[in-house]
């Protein structure tokens, strides 16, 4: 994943103590102390009286698993490892009934392998560390625990030495009581040496339950949910959008009136969109697609509270932008560079990885300043706390009118227009990309009124030069309200 240079690790916290109609949600800005690291991300949250969060701090060459803890003041566990010379990441985090924290990552050993492991508090700040069983490499991404059981989902590739096992990845989890040791079970795919792994897992009632992909017969990454019916575990293939070829399940909710997955899933253009599959049961899954902010996104949790649904994650046009989707049935997005109270943070906060919720909302993720460099390489990083009470805008119908735009002609040559539509006047702005999201053109940036517009373009980049023949999309955004649609040039 790729980013620009100074990477922040994010904590937000929406207070839903106020949900209103028509509102926009706001934040306080806070920085959450470094304790001497110049660098930290933050992968996921829990409040259970305080707020701890996991992720990493940068160590000069190295990246270290921590857990940062606030009530009134902040401290910091620097978690423990086996070697000094590889990476070491916490993913994931979770309480089990006596009250200690559980921590789930991997680390990288002698900086060429990496294995899964967990870590247990035995005490307040005093973690345990314990590599989980009969996984050759491997990785544990997440963690959910029942009333008896704590289930991590992850990946595993056993047997033989690093050198002589193939390249690929098994899904697997690890599974057992709080005071047993964990047995490593593998997930069900699809045969052969074909790739999954397993990203989140949590209880459908006292059923445990993982998500993520795994390679189909025909050789494509599809999203996945696992179940444990008496002892044995199903695969079953979440559906994917309409002509669509490929998705990712990345996280699952406890059920709350509804079973939820997020992920994302390639449309019918090749186009990666934000999703989440809804069931009733567990076993009839429907898929729901988000607008992104930019022209292709990815959902990386969600949390529900309250009747709402809160969705995190991001979405890409020139740069990656962290996104909230909240919904009570009509989905709304919300830039969250654009909810803080004080004006724009001091970061580009670029994506948010994981959410919670205890009577407010807690959303982890990253940031970066400026410039253009990989995750964590040159870099500066910085953890910061948004924390405000927030007032939700969440449409009351689903018979809210969205605005439109359409190409006009569509196959069109050198010259086009837009049609645009707009039930309410506001700030507009329409914007051209490419497939990948790379912005090609701004052709509207100011007021309209409420009613019908055109805005011209002659298929022409910024510079003056002819665009390539092929498939674009026009974005509009309105407000809050973003759109965007299809059309292809044909010279």
């Amino acid at each position: 994943m790729k980013h620009s240079s100074r990477i922040a690790a994010l904590l937000a916290v929406i207070s839903l103590a106020s949900v209103a109609q028509g509102g926009t949600p706001t934040f306080r800005y806070e920085a959450i102390p470094e304790f001497g690291f110049p660098m930290s991300r933050a992968n996921d949250v829990l409040p259970n009286g305080h707020i701890n969060v996991v992720g990493e701090v940068n160590a000069g060459q190295v990246w270290r698993p921590v857990v940062w803890s606030r009530n009134a003041d902040w401290t910091f566990v620097e978690l423990p490892v086996p070697s000094a010379e590889g990476d070491a990441f916490a993913f994931g985090v979770e309480q089990i009934p006596a009250g200690g924290l559980f921590v789930v990552g991997e680390v990288w050993v002698d900086a060429r392998f990496p294995f899964p492991y967990l870590w247990k508090e035995e005490n307040p700040g005093n973690f345990m560390m314990v590599e989980l069983p009969n996984a050759g490499e491997g990785g544990a991404n997440g963690i959910a625990v029942g009333t008896e059981l704590v289930v991590i989902a992850g990946w595993s590739e056993p047997g033989g030495e690093p050198a002589a096992r193939k390249d690929h990845r098994d899904a697997s989890v690890w599974i057992g009581r709080f005071t047993e040791p964990l047995i490593r079970e593998p997930l069900p795919a699809y045969g052969g040496e074909r790739p999954s792994i397993a990203y989140d897992a949590s209880f459908f009632g006292e059923m445990p339950v993982a998500v993520g992909q795994a390679t189909n017969d025909g050789d494509f990454l599809v999203p996945i949910l696992w179940t444990c019916d008496k002892g044995e575990w199903l695969l079953r293939e979440l559906p994917l959008l309409p002509g669509g070829l490929r998705g990712v399940a990345h996280g699952v909710s406890r059920p709350n009136g509804q079973h939820k997955i997020v992920g994302s899933c390639e449309d019918a253009t090749g186009l990666t969109l934000p999703v989440r599959w809804v069931s009733d049961d567990g076993f009839d899954w429907e898929i729901q697609q988000f607008e992104p902010l930019g022209i292709i996104g990815d959902v990386h949790d969600v949390a529900s509270s309250d009747g709402l649904d809160y969705h995190v994650g991001r979405s890409l046009n020139d740069d990656s932008i962290g996104t909230l989707w909240i919904t009570n049935g009509v989905f709304e997005v919300f830039d969250l560079n654009e909810v803080i109270m004080d004006g724009p943070p001091p970061m580009m906060l670029q994506t948010a990885h994981g959410v919670a919720a205890n009577g407010h909302i807690y959303i982890v993720g990253e940031g970066t300043v400026s410039g253009a460099a990989s995750r964590g390489q040159g870099t500066e990083t910085h953890a910061y706390l948004l924390e405000e009470d927030v007032v939700t805008s969440v449409p009351s119908a689903p018979s809210t009118i969205m605005p439109s735009v359409d190409a006009r002609p569509n196959p069109a040559g050198q010259q086009l227009s837009f049609g645009i539509s707009l039930p309410i006047g506001g700030e507009v702005t329409l914007t051209v990309h490419d497939p990948n999201g790379r912005l090609v053109a701004t052709l509207v940036d100011e007021p309209l009124s409420a009613g019908e517009h055109l805005a011209s373009w002659n298929a022409r980049e910024v510079p003056g030069q002819a665009v390539a023949t092929g498939v674009y999309f026009a974005r509009l955004r309105v407000g809050g309200n973003i759109v965007s649609s299809r059309f292809v040039i044909r010279r």
